[in-house]
Parts: structure tokens; C-alpha cells; sequence
């Protein structure tokens, strides 16, 4: 009664299809929209993506066990465990084929290979060149895979 439960369960599950391993502690935040005690608290806003996709295919996000979030709190209740695994596969059927067309859109921007390289060579990072399109195709397989796990696992909720 307390929480926006579609902001907490969708906040939830960016980081639960992207694998994240820290999202909680000083990169999370609760808010309130005013002062006015029927507001509810939220979640938000998503950022600091620097481990994602760091997960196994097989566990879930960081979230379920870091009693910092509330999450594994709120699992417990039958009404937000419903609510979750509603949403979740509201999202997920369609996530792939969306991510994939943003993604095709925003390679196109112009000047983000180059970037892209630049980036690499101001980081000192020695490795093989990889284009925009390898990343893309990495995010594309580790999304896929995340997703049919999630598939079956959020099923059991």
C-alpha cells in the first residue's frame, strides 16, 4: 500500500534482464513525487550499467537476495509475486524484437564507431577492435539467453 508496485516490480525487472550484479546501495534511490502522505514511494531512476550481463544465466539478479532493495521481502507477498510475474511476461515476449530495433537505430548515430574506438584508446584497453555491431550482437545473445531462463524460472513464482 505504501509502494508505486508497477514502478517497484518494473524498476525490478530492468535489472533482472540485464543480469545485474550491483544496482543496489549508493545507485539506488527511493523517491516521493511531493509530501502528500497518499503519494506512494518509488524506485528509480535506473543507472550505472557497468555490470550487467554479470549474472549466470542461472540466478537472478543481485536484487533477489540484497535485502537493501526490499525485494526478497516483497516476494513473499502473493499479491506483488503475481503482480511481478504479470508483468514480466507482459515484457518479455516483445523485449528482444524492441531492443533489437533500438539498438539497430542507434548504431546509426553518427560519429559512435569512432567513438566507440576512441574510447578504447583513451582507456589504454588492449584487446581486438570489436565494431558497434559485435556489442550489439553480445547484448542481443546475452539477452536472449537471460530471457529463456527467466522464462522458466519466473513461471515458479
Amino acid at each position: 500500500q505504501l509502494i508505486d508496485l508497477d514502478n517497484f516490480v518494473t524498476w525490478e525487472l530492468a535489472h533482472e534482464f540485464m543480469g545485474t550484479d550491483d544496482g543496489y546501495g549508493s545507485n539506488m534511490f527511493f523517491y516521493k513525487q511531493n509530501a502528500d502522505p497518499k503519494t506512494k514511494l518509488k524506485m528509480g531512476p535506473l543507472w550505472d550499467f557497468d555490470s550487467v550481463f554479470l549474472m549466470k544465466n542461472n540466478q537472478h539478479s543481485a536484487f533477489w537476495s540484497f535485502t537493501s532493495t526490499y525485494f526478497p521481502f516483497l516476494l513473499k507477498n502473493s499479491f506483488f509475486r503475481k503482480y511481478y510475474k504479470k508483468k514480466y511476461f507482459d515484457i518479455a515476449p516483445n523485449l528482444e524484437k524492441q531492443m533489437k530495433s533500438i539498438l539497430e537505430d542507434m548504431k546509426n548515430i553518427p560519429g559512435l564507431e569512432e567513438s566507440w574506438r576512441l574510447s578504447d584508446r583513451n582507456d589504454k584497453i588492449e584487446r581486438n577492435y570489436r565494431t558497434v555491431d559485435d556489442e550489439i550482437d553480445d547484448l542481443m545473445w546475452n539477452l536472449h539467453e537471460r530471457i529463456e531462463w527467466l522464462n522458466q524460472e519466473i513461471k515458479k513464482l
